[in-house]
């Protein structure tokens, strides 16, 4: 097991143009491993699914939050 930021140092990449996690819950901890790439905004877009938003692990809003502190904004959400 990784981090974005250590696998991004490792193959030297420099950008990421659509991070997209799928991390069963784990999401908001793959978005801690990629501090360095947001801080540098490295990371133009993040995508990460939900089944249900209230009964997550770690709940959207935080999530959101910490993204806001990048400069991310909020896009959206949509059901099947």
């Amino acid at each position: 097991c990784s981090t974005v930021d250590d696998f991004c140092r490792q193959h030297r990449i420099s950008r990421i143009d659509v991070l997209k996690i799928d991390a069963e819950g784990a999401d908001f901890f793959v978005l801690q491993g990629s501090e360095r790439m947001l801080k540098a905004k490295a990371i133009r877009f993040a995508f990460f699914e939900f089944f249900d938003i209230a009964r997550t692990s770690r709940p959207l809003l935080p999530m959101a939050q910490y993204l806001y502190t990048f400069g991310f904004e909020f896009l959206g959400t949509y059901n099947e």
